[in-house]
């Protein structure tokens, strides 16, 4: 099975912003192998990474129609869900 985690784009950005920089020493310009392995890395993570918000769009209407199609009754005084509700309730940042 599959696993997923969620990552911080901007954060991810700002650290490969930071290795593109080489590191300055008295002897000249240094980058290390771990810098390189680390540019490297990070960069296929955001490669292979879909936006957050697309995917749970899809999850959202997925649930929805099924709600729709077990014929799932939303009780009256509660209001219907909906998308920017629910992403905005998610706790990302903890």
């Amino acid at each position: 099975m599959n696993k997923y985690i969620i990552v911080n784009a901007e954060t991810i950005q700002q650290r490969i912003n930071e290795l593109k920089k080489p590191t300055v020493h008295h002897d000249g310009i240094y980058v290390s192998d771990e810098q390189i392995v680390e540019y490297v890395t990070l960069k296929r993570i955001l490669s292979n990474s879909k936006p957050l918000e697309e995917e749970l769009s899809k999850a959202f209407s997925a649930g929805m129609s099924y709600g729709i199609e077990q014929s799932i009754d939303y009780e009256k005084e509660s209001p219907q869900p909906d998308l920017k509700t629910y992403i905005n309730n998610l706790k990302l940042d903890i």
